[in-house]
C-alpha cells in the first residue's frame, strides 16, 4: 500500500506512454507525471520487464499503455 518512488497519484496512464521510459530504469526517470497509476491495473502488463512495482498491481489498469515493448 504504501509508494516506494515517485507519488504517481496525479496521473492519467489511459493517455501515458510508457514508451519513454527505458528497461531497467526507475520510474522516476520515466515521465509520468501526467498519468493516474491510483486508477490503473498493472496486472494485465509484464511487471517482471517493467519497473512499476512502486505502484499498486490490485489497483491499476495498463492495458491501455503500451507495454507489450518492455522485453526482458
Amino acid at each position: 500500500m504504501s509508494w516506494s518512488g515517485t507519488m504517481l497519484s496525479s496521473c492519467k496512464l489511459s493517455i501515458c506512454r510508457l514508451s519513454i521510459c527505458r528497461l531497467g530504469a526507475p520510474l522516476s526517470s520515466c515521465r509520468l507525471s501526467s498519468c493516474r497509476l491510483s486508477s490503473c491495473r498493472l496486472s494485465s502488463c509484464k511487471l517482471s520487464s517493467c519497473r512499476l512495482s512502486i505502484c499498486r498491481l490490485s489497483s491499476c489498469r495498463l492495458s491501455s499503455c503500451r507495454l507489450s515493448i518492455w522485453r526482458l
